[in-house]
């Protein structure tokens, strides 16, 4: 049965961010639209042990039995209780853990929305780098890629405006809500706000170290990566997806990155698409009068300085 969470609804990755005492309300608002939906929520406790939040959703008329419970605190205080409809991770906050119970219950336990409540709670444990990693896995694996997610953030305490700020470019959409004003956005301000969507690049080159490397440091910087070692190996893999940008080795065996831009630009579904060459080779201004033709926009030299790489790539996706 569809899923109507509305303010989920299309959205991978949602940033909540709200006082705790509103918390509870807006969360049961969002499930009473799911009540008819078979499947369960994933409900990852990062703010309060199991015990504590199901006694919470009682109090407001809540049922605990419509969500997987993943506690990764009660551990910390000694070995928990076995208790039907929540896993208790032993490891408490180990991401390794999270990822692998939340990748669990949405490719097995037939979860669709995985809620995790209070996200900045990790940086008692973690760096901010190590939560976006985290985060980026989530929204990227294959297991769980196509599940809801809905991170809370409580602004009691002043949440790290840091590290919000970087969650924010790997969310789809981010609603803050306070005690005073109800919600900040609505429909057409959330229009006009900067919603950002995960940009996704496909890295098309032979050597396995430049494929190695281009995906660490895109990754950590908030994309969404996917890589292809040859010409063939790309075509197939545009036929399928829509990246935002191709990062092109020019210089390949068999089928040469001009080969392959050409066949690009030759084909309706992906004539439009946003393609950069990457290459040893300097450029006379006859050959890049040639490349213009093909609509490339822009050629990167190796070896590459890495802020120059995304500072270039920022221009061309903007």
């Amino acid at each position: 049965m569809k899923n109507n969470h509305k303010c989920l609804d299309g959205n991978r990755l949602t940033l909540l961010l709200l006082n705790e005492k509103t918390y509870l309300k807006k969360l049961a608002a969002l499930v009473k639209e799911a009540e008819h939906d078979e499947n369960q929520i994933c409900y990852v406790c990062l703010n309060k042990p199991y015990e504590y939040v199901v006694e919470d959703m009682q109090t407001i008329g809540m049922r605990p039995e419509k969500f997987l419970f993943l506690d990764v605190m009660s551990s910390h205080y000694g070995t928990p209780e076995p208790r039907k409809g929540c896993v208790f991770l032993l490891n408490d906050y180990n991401l390794d853990d999270i990822h692998s119970e939340v990748s669990d219950a949405v490719s097995r336990k037939g979860c669709n929305t995985a809620v995790f409540d209070d996200v900045t709670k990790m940086l008692n444990y973690h760096q901010a780098f190590s939560i976006l990693h985290f985060t980026n896995r989530l929204v990227s694996d294959k297991k769980t890629v196509n599940a809801k997610k809905l991170f809370i953030i409580f602004t009691d305490d002043d949440p790290v405006k840091s590290l919000v700020d970087d969650l924010t470019m790997l969310a789809d959409r981010r609603l803050e809500f306070n005690s005073q004003r109800g919600a900040v956005d609505n429909i057409k301000s959330l229009e006009k706000k900067i919603i950002l969507m995960r940009k996704k690049i496909l890295v098309v080159d032979d050597e396995d170290s430049i494929r190695e490397l281009l995906t660490a440091l895109l990754e950590e910087n908030g994309y969404t990566v996917d890589t292809a070692k040859n010409g063939e190996e790309a075509l197939l893999k545009l036929r399928d997806q829509n990246p935002d940008l191709v990062l092109l080795d020019m210089m390949m065996p068999g089928m040469s990155g001009r080969e392959l831009c050409e066949k690009i630009r030759s084909d309706p579904k992906t004539k439009n698409m946003k393609v950069a060459f990457l290459t040893v080779a300097k450029f006379s201004e006859i050959g890049k009068e040639a490349l213009d033709k093909m609509h490339v926009l822009d050629y990167i030299t190796k070896p590459f300085d890495n802020k120059d790489l995304l500072g270039r790539i920022k221009k061309m996706l903007s």
